[in-house]
């Protein structure tokens, strides 16, 4: 689990990134995309850890908590590149 949450966080990082050096809306767009779904693919492997007490409720909802606060910075980049 822990390296797979290492690199669902580079993955992540790394489409961010990618998403920054393109210069077309759509194809920022689809990085970020790209970006969600590695973190909905973290966020499930997350529920199947907590299912499989790799840690308990508390740890569980930091990361949770953390994931949705990533989710809704992706979202407003999308969203920023929508509205140029």
């Amino acid at each position: 689990m822990q390296s797979y949450e290492v690199g669902g966080d580079n993955k992540i990082k790394s489409f961010i990134a990618e998403g920054f050096s393109r210069n077309t809306t759509k194809d920022k767009c689809q990085f970020y995309s790209l970006a969600l779904g590695s973190l909905s693919e973290l966020q499930s492997q997350l529920l199947i850890a907590k299912d499989l007490k790799y840690f308990n409720q508390q740890i569980f909802n930091k990361i949770a908590q953390q994931s949705i606060i990533v989710r809704k910075l992706i979202l407003g980049l999308k969203r920023i590149k929508y509205q140029k």
